[in-house]
């Protein structure tokens, strides 16, 4: 009865997005020839600089310092479930490595943000043109613009 409320303690949701960390850790250990739980500190390490880097094996490949860090609450979720000590991911030298991670991949910082069509640029972009092509294409913006469409949802490629 106590598992299933440890189980339960996080959202299903939850649980399948930490499906691909735990496959990930999981298979690494298993190519390595290393236990699985409880994890153990250089392994971590070792598990984060690959994936850091990514390797050419399934569930290897290069994720972003981001996302490792998801991962490493995935595993360690894990040994929640299974009521094992969490003492390894408070470890100063795996918390480094990760830190590493984050420095050698930084996220950028000046992405440019998407901007809603206003009134003003669907006035630059409809032409106002006589033939028919120009005519429909002045339409589907305008049918996007007041319906609230993205313009992916109007076009279609023939197959």
């Amino acid at each position: 009865m106590a598992a299933t409320l440890i189980w339960h303690g996080i959202e299903p949701s939850t649980r399948k997005s930490y499906a691909s960390a735990t496959k990930s850790w999981e298979y690494f250990c298993a190519e390595k020839g290393f236990s699985t739980y409880p994890a153990q500190r250089p392994n971590l390490i070792e598990w984060v600089a690959q994936r850091t880097y990514g390797m050419g094996s399934p569930f290897m490949g290069k994720i972003a310092a981001k996302t490792l860090r998801v991962y490493m609450a995935a595993i360690r979720s894990i040994h929640v479930d299974r009521s094992l000590s969490v003492e390894v991911f408070t470890d100063p030298t795996l918390r480094r490595a990760l830190d590493g991670t984050t420095s050698l991949n930084p996220q950028p910082h000046n992405v440019a943000h998407k901007q809603p069509i206003s009134r003003e640029t669907l006035k630059k972009i409809v032409t106002g043109g006589s033939t028919i092509p120009t005519i429909m294409g002045d339409s589907a913006f305008c049918l996007a613009f007041a319906g609230c469409f993205r313009i992916g949802e109007l076009t279609y490629t023939e197959r």
